[in-house]
């Protein structure tokens, strides 16, 4: 695999991360509207919108050439702290945003498994 197309797949990565995350959200939305709690469904999406900005950070991270380890202790510390941001703007349960958060890691690496049996 040259250099263009490992960077092909993980751009293709990143995309299907963020169209899953954006697909997961609004059915979350739609859920929680009909259930009568659409402040979670809001609070799930904010956290999926959230969660599927950690592919770019690791993209940005290994650019940089930092610290693989320092780096992502850092990563996972800047998305938690922005998820528990959101909660507190939302006035949201902090349990929902990260359950978004959570989901996109899932739709993150489901996105790179079918990116890698594609290969």
């Amino acid at each position: 695999m040259d250099e263009v197309e490992g960077l092909h797949q993980v751009s293709s990565v990143l995309r299907g991360t963020v169209t899953g995350s954006l697909l997961i959200a609004a059915l979350a939305l739609m859920a929680t509207a009909v259930a009568g709690r659409l402040e979670v469904g809001v609070a799930v999406a904010a956290g999926l919108a959230i969660g599927s900005t950690n592919g770019y950070l690791m993209v940005a991270t290994i650019n940089r050439r930092a610290p693989f380890v320092a780096a992502s202790m850092f990563r996972l510390a800047l998305l938690t702290s922005t998820a528990l941001m959101a909660a507190l703007i939302l006035h949201a349960d902090a349990w929902a945003v990260m359950l978004g958060v959570g989901l996109a890691q899932i739709v993150m690496t489901v996105s790179g498994v079918r990116q890698g049996l594609k290969s």
